[in-house]
């Protein structure tokens, strides 16, 4: 039996190769030759359902672009000027236009920009002709989007013919609303215009391109298409759309048979938007390589075919000698001497290590695997409790397809720490447990069955190992609850600043999830009013309840709010360096103060930022105060020695020589002089009669009229209460004792 063995075993070693290399190539052969078209439609629809993807990344990019520049452009002085204010001068009107012009320029698809005005009635466009009260507006067809309040249409694209002096243009229009969604309509609005040309190079919808591409909205209404006399139609009632709505499937294909020829038909389905996207391709022009692609297949597979014979013979003969070797000293029974045990070890040997070995590595995988698990279980999870999205219905469903070491139908317990490095978790004390990374950079632990005082003991460990904020759920009976208090607890961590260090938060205390973000337009214009008149402490105030009002809502609604604060102190600072002030200020660029909040740890960093700014305004407005105050001064000092005389010198008159109101004159004067208008010139009149009757050898009466003090009784009074004499008295002296 060995002997028929060992003879027979080269021809069993390769007609098993033959049998099996041959036996593979056939069933690939007739695979690929039966599923070439298939597979050829699926690739297809995959790099569509791709570029819905990324077109959608792109659209997302370029009209969040569009609401950035549009709610910079909202909030500049010179828009709203136009927007909101009844008496307007042409100067406004011109820089406001300007501003929509330079707007308009810096990009090759906005068509026109608007800016309605709801007192006025009257709209603004980009260019001084188009400009005109709101019955008359060569654009009427946006007077229905200025009606629109739906949360849906707010901010989002709206796809319309706009008929200008050039005949129809197909534009998206985004309307840019200041008053809250659910208000009446006839508030002041912006409109942006964007050509359609912004979606053509989006979807790179060119004429080298052999497809037809469309965007249809529910409803059966073309948003986009290819062949721009389509833009807008209504085809709900076409075969091709109504295989497209009574599919079950989000994407697919079909093929249409249409006038011009059969047509590969691709589309795919946007649940963010609720948009189709719908590509058509000739069927023949998609198809033309199947044929050839079959029989160069054929041409293949027998080339392979003779190549695997070689190969499985050249194999054989490597592979005949070692197991030959192996089979005769595993079969024979012949006693073996002590020289030969030692080779015996040997080849022992080496199979054990090779086994051994093999072992080895499959630990190796078995631990990557466990590891790759855990990293698919955290970003599911991740995806579930953090997602943008609702969360899915069936998480019952979810739990167990990612294999979560959680119960759905037992308690939860989650706390969330920020202030080192996510923490490698798999169990507390036994208990199941899956560190999360979060948004604010700070770790999420879920887990289940932890008693109180585990809880306490993990919660202290947390904090010596330098969390700065720890924040905790409590008991979660239902699996539904997760996403919304996961997002709250987030909300918590990214306003750590707000917190001491080492601070324990219950997050059944915050709904900042949920929360109405207000921005306080009028806390800052407020504050505005009082650094523009020096007046630093009422602005640091207003500032500490600006502060806690923006930080009620959301974290990206806060971030907003204090950019905007940041915006507008830049803008006051910007007015009085036109005045001569700030003129050393060094402050800081967007991005800068942008990466301060975003670094934020201590909130004491940024009042200190704002409190030193309003401490520079009231230092610029007071010295600039002091300097008009003195010039003030100094002006009225030369008229007083000049006019003294006079007779009708008076508070009156000397504030209509400067221009100014008699009670701020005399304050000036009091300030900068230390007494009196009133009192100075009455000393400096006293003092010019010493000098007259020393000097002089008139009557007294006519000094008195000399120095503007007609009335000589009068006169004689006030010289008497100045010096202790009567002017003769005071003459006869004087003289005598030179």
């Amino acid at each position: 039996m060995r002997v028929r063995f060992l003879k027979n075993y080269f021809l069993e070693i390769l007609l098993f190769f033959i049998v099996t290399t041959v036996s593979t190539m056939i069933l690939l052969s007739l695979f690929l030759y039966n599923t070439f078209e298939k597979s050829t439609t699926a690739m297809v629809n995959n790099l569509n359902q791709d570029f819905l993807a990324e077109t959608h990344r792109i659209n997302e990019y370029l009209q969040k672009m569009i609401r950035i520049s549009g709610m910079e452009l909202f909030f500049e002085p010179n828009i709203q000027k136009i927007m909101y204010q009844e008496e307007i001068t042409n100067f406004d009107v011109v820089m406001a236009i300007r501003r929509l012009d330079s707007i308009s320029s810096m990009s090759l698809h906005t068509h026109s920009i608007y800016v309605y005005n709801a007192r006025k009635d009257y709209v603004y466009a980009t260019s001084n002709l188009d400009s005109n009260r709101r019955d008359v507006f060569y654009d009427q067809a946006v007077l229905d989007l200025l009606a629109i309040r739906t949360e849906s249409k707010r901010l989002a694209p709206i796809p319309r013919l706009l008929h200008d002096s050039s005949g129809e243009k197909a534009v998206y229009s985004f309307v840019f609303f200041e008053a809250p969604v659910g208000q009446a309509s006839g508030q002041s609005a912006l409109v942006f215009n964007i050509t359609i040309d912004w979606l053509r190079e989006v979807f790179r919808d060119n004429q080298q391109s052999k497809s037809t591409i469309m965007f249809v909205d529910y409803s059966g209404r073309i948003a986009y298409h290819t062949d721009q006399t389509r833009f807008l139609q209504d085809m709900s009632g076409s075969e091709l759309f109504g295989k497209i709505k009574q599919s079950t499937t989000p994407h697919g294909y079909f093929i249409q048979n249409e006038p011009e020829g059969r047509k590969l038909v691709f589309y795919s389905t946007s649940s963010d938007n609720g948009l189709y996207l719908i590509r058509m391709y000739p069927y023949d022009e998609v198809m033309v390589g199947i044929t050839a692609m079959r029989r160069s297949t054929s041409f293949l597979v027998l080339v392979f075919i003779i190549g695997a014979i070689a190969l499985a013979f050249a194999l054989s003969r490597r592979l005949y000698k070692p197991i030959n070797q192996l089979v005769r000293k595993v079969g024979s029974s012949r006693p073996e001497s002590q020289e030969e045990r030692p080779q015996e070890q040997g080849d022992l040997g080496f199979l054990s290590a090779s086994i051994d070995q093999m072992i080895t590595r499959n630990d190796q995988l078995e631990k990557k695997s466990i590891s790759y698990q855990l990293t698919l279980q955290k970003e599911a999870l991740k995806e579930l409790l953090l997602g943008s999205g609702e969360p899915d219905s069936n998480l019952d469903t979810m739990f167990k397809e990612y294999n979560l070491p959680f119960d759905s139908d037992l308690a939860f317990r989650m706390v969330a720490y920020k202030g080192f490095p996510l923490q490698e978790c798999g169990l507390v004390d036994g208990c199941p447990c899956i560190a999360i990374p979060m948004l604010s950079s700070g770790t999420l632990l879920l887990f289940q069955n932890l008693p109180a005082a585990e809880e306490r003991n993990l919660l202290q460990d947390l904090r010596d190992k330098g969390a700065t904020l720890l924040v905790t759920s409590g008991r979660i009976d239902s699996v539904r609850q997760l996403p919304r208090l996961a997002r709250e607890m987030d909300e918590l961590l990214r306003f750590s600043f707000l917190h001491q260090i080492g601070s324990l938060v219950p997050v059944k205390n915050s709904f900042r999830v949920n929360s109405v973000n207000v921005y306080p337009t009028d806390m800052e214009k407020t504050m505005l009013q009082f650094l523009h008149q020096g007046k630093a402490t009422e602005a640091i105030a207003v500032y500490e309840d600006f502060f806690m009002q923006v930080t009620t809502g959301s974290y990206d609604h806060f971030k907003f709010a204090m950019k905007r604060l940041f915006i507008s102190l830049q803008l006051a600072v910007n007015e009085l360096q036109k005045q001569g002030l700030f003129t050393q200020y060094k402050g800081l660029a967007i991005e800068e103060f942008e990466s301060l909040i975003e670094q934020l740890e201590n909130r004491t960093v940024l009042d200190h930022y704002i409190s030193g700014l309003c401490g520079e305004f009231q230092d610029e407005v007071t010295a600039s105060r002091l300097r008009r105050a003195g010039r003030i001064s100094d002006q009225m000092m030369e008229i007083l020695n000049r006019d003294y005389p006079d007779p009708n010198l008076s508070l009156q008159s000397l504030a209509d020589s400067v221009s100014m109101s008699t009670s701020y004159v005399a304050k000036v004067f009091k300030e900068c002089i230390g007494v009196s208008v009133n009192d100075y010139l009455l000393n400096l009149r006293i003092d010019k009669a010493k000098s007259l009757l020393l000097e002089e050898s008139l009557p007294a009466r006519e000094i008195a009229s000399k120095v503007g003090l007609d009335n000589e009784n009068y006169f004689y009074t006030v010289f008497r209460k100045k010096t202790g004499q009567t002017p003769n008295a005071f003459r006869k002296e004087r003289q005598g004792s030179s």
